[in-house]
């Protein structure tokens, strides 16, 4: 059974250590919305259960009549309707789960077609955006999310998608997005295509790139469907509400092109830039934006957002929000580990990433601190070897000084945990001198710690947070990168014990409170029994030198 947990704990650092080396960084959490469209109301207005969008009169003026549907980014990309008639979407108190798990809020409404037309869509010609305008953007990384139902199998039906034309070269019909439902056949794939859900775009260097989910939809069942594009990677992944969670289904290698950013589609006849679209696709040539409206989405649609990242699974937004949470004060830098859940926590593995790809000079990036970490194996958090003040995996002469030093004035000799340095802590420094620790009985710090990625591992036992309880891990944060004051890139992720998949974790941005670094090495964090430790066999790994 040893046997077993060591090789599953050895598999886990290999893949981690391959992640480092590779350069693979999960998407920062600081990623901002776009559009978000959740159909809950304008902020005045509720809905009522067959309440229309608000409508443009065949999409001439916008009308009094409807609820709008707001854009709750703050960016103003609001959503509106070709008529209050067939071609319109009501609100309805159908939604595939009353909370969205990764923020809390509740989930009420969604909206449906009225008829056979319908078409929803974005007129940045009469919302005026006061933010970045959803019509122009062209993101060279992005996310977008909807969550869908469909009532009619067969056709094509698209959920979200871009008008425009003339983006491809080989097909001037084709429109430069679509998020929807196949209602053919594709020689490409080696199943048959027509109800499976298909993410489709065009680069800016007019190549389209798509990925197509392998198993069909079916009536009356939602799906979570969130899209992804890094530049070099095209991902689908889907929640089918069967208790498994976000998978990802489908992926496109998109690298071999010269530009992989989403296209600009430019401006129709009118000199206008061409909208988004929500329960509606388009195909055709002409110019006019009234023109070529196809593949219209038959059943619900809720809680649609666009990114200007690749997020992560782990920040989709009916993913649960993460039990433990990073806690970075921006001001400071200093950084705190905390279990935010009701339960007891027991983690082995831990690593934080801020990703820096294009290197100095480029995008902010790379700002985490090595040197201001005051990591879990520098505190010797978790070691039996509780003699071992100055945490080099032994107990010698050297730590009976730094006994000496600490006798009566802090707590680096405090052996016992009890505060304070004292007598007692001499009679435990006897006892364990000259024991030493193996290989992975304690917390080891990662070979491949930078400016990028900071990962521990602890091989042979593991450290319990209480609720509510943190781990202080020093300045980990280098405020110089993104200013003091304002936020990072940060992204956290942790390995529960006898859980061979890694966990998403939260990253929570404060400018006071508790956050505080620590002196190394530090008891303090195990005061009052906040945090309990379990352990392996014996302690004292690698440590960074000072």
């Amino acid at each position: 059974m040893f046997g077993q947990r060591r090789y599953f704990r050895a598999g886990r650092i290999a893949a981690a250590s391959l992640a480092i080396a590779a350069g693979a960084v999960a998407a920062p959490l600081h990623a901002a919305t776009v559009a978000y469209w959740r159909f809950e109301g304008d902020g005045v207005t509720t809905p009522t259960d067959g309440a229309f969008v608000r409508d443009t009169n065949g999409r001439t003026a916008v009308q009094p009549d409807g609820i709008p549907v707001i854009d709750v980014s703050g960016n103003g990309n609001t959503l509106y309707t070709w008529d209050n008639n067939a071609t319109g979407h009501q609100y309805r108190p159908n939604t595939p789960q009353t909370t969205v798990l990764q923020s809390g809020l509740s989930n009420n409404w969604s909206i449906q077609n009225n008829g056979n037309f319908p078409a929803s869509f974005t007129w940045s010609q009469q919302s005026n955006p006061s933010g970045v305008n959803v019509q122009t953007w062209a993101p060279a990384a992005w996310t977008i999310e909807a969550s869908v139902n469909t009532t009619t199998l067969g056709g094509w039906r698209t959920f979200v998608g871009r008008d425009g034309n003339d983006v491809n070269p080989n097909e001037a019909g084709l429109a430069p997005f679509y998020f929807q439902k196949i209602g053919a056949d594709l020689p490409d794939t080696a199943f048959n295509d027509v109800d499976h859900v298909r993410i489709q775009f065009v680069d800016a260097a007019g190549i389209p790139h798509a990925a197509i989910d392998p198993n069909p939809m079916t009536t009356n069942q939602w799906y979570h469907y969130s899209a992804t594009s890094d530049g070099n990677t095209l991902k689908l992944f889907k929640d089918q509400l069967d208790g498994a969670g976000y998978q990802m289904v489908a992926s496109t290698d998109i690298s071999a092109s010269a530009n992989r950013a989403m296209i600009n589609p430019g401006v129709d006849v009118n000199g206008d830039s061409w909208g988004w679209t929500v329960g509606r696709g388009r195909y055709g040539t002409s110019d006019n934006p009234n023109d070529n409206h196809a593949d219209r989405w038959f059943g619900y649609i809720d809680e649609v957002r666009f990114s200007d990242v690749a997020l992560d699974p782990t920040q989709f937004l009916f993913k649960p929000q993460p039990n433990m949470v990073l806690t970075v004060n921006k001001n400071t830098g200093a950084v705190a580990i905390k279990n935010t859940s009701a339960a007891p926590i027991t983690f082995d593995y831990y690593q934080i990433e801020s990703a820096d790809p294009d290197g100095p000079g480029g995008t902010p990036g790379g700002a985490l601190s090595v040197a201001g970490w005051n990591s879990l194996s520098d505190q010797n958090i978790g070691g039996t070897l509780a003699a071992d003040f100055n945490g080099v995996g032994g107990v010698n002469a050297a730590d009976l000084a730094v006994w000496k030093a600490a006798f009566g004035v802090n707590a680096n000799g405090d052996a016992n945990k009890d505060g304070k340095t004292d007598g007692a802590d001499f009679l435990l420094w006897q006892q364990q001198f000259g024991q030493t620790a193996g290989e992975g009985d304690s917390w080891d710090e990662s070979a491949g710690s930078s400016n990028t990625t900071l990962a521990e591992l602890f091989l042979n036992g593991s450290t319990t947070l209480a609720p509510g309880a943190q781990l202080n891990i020093g300045n980990a944060f280098n405020t110089a990168i993104f200013g003091a004051g304002q936020n990072g890139n940060l992204t956290f992720k942790y390995g529960v014990k006898g859980d061979p998949a890694l966990s998403g974790g939260g990253v929570s941005y404060v400018t006071t409170g508790p956050i505080v670094a620590v002196p190394e090495p530090s008891s303090l964090l195990l005061a009052a029994g906040a945090v309990v430790i379990a352990c392996g066999m014996r302690t004292g790994g690698r440590r960074k030198s000072h």
